[in-house]
């Protein structure tokens, strides 16, 4: 909701820098702002190439601080929703998994989580859905890791 405006404005060598423009800041190079903010434009970008299709992330919470997981798991849900993209995500992170007791039913609705199970024979997955998968994790402290 801060930024107002993104423009490309060519350096003092003729190669383009993306700013970003706020009422609080004003115009400001792309080159200040932390990893979250940049993963989160380029997740916006990579989305709009994608409407009806598929997205994979690998480790898509990487440079999020964990204060905006839940904010930031809820507008890849909307936005996928929004324009047909079937999103499949990875993460290694408990705090992506404890976002999930976070969320409400709607949002945990659309949610599977694909657990890997390695032995030395086998490499096998087990499939469980967002709703259970939240109660896992809130009331048996179960970590789906």
């Amino acid at each position: 909701k801060e930024i107002t405006d993104i423009k490309i404005i060519l350096d003092e060598d003729d190669q383009p820098v993306i700013h970003f423009k706020s009422k609080r800041l004003g115009l400001y190079p792309s080159s200040i702002v932390g990893d979250g903010y940049k993963r989160v434009f380029l997740t916006t970008l990579t989305l709009a190439s994608v409407i009806n299709g598929c997205l994979m992330v690998d480790e898509f919470d990487a440079g999020i601080h964990h204060s905006m997981l839940k904010r930031y798991f809820e507008w890849l849900i909307k936005a996928a929703d929004k324009y047909n993209i079937q999103l499949y995500l990875s993460s290694h992170s408990f705090d992506v998994l404890s976002v999930l007791t976070e969320l409400n039913d709607t949002y945990l609705a659309s949610i599977n989580i694909y657990k890997i199970l390695k032995s030395e024979e086998q490499t096998d997955f087990m499939c469980i859905k967002g709703q259970a998968a939240a109660a896992a994790i809130n009331e048996l402290e179960v970590d789906l890791r």
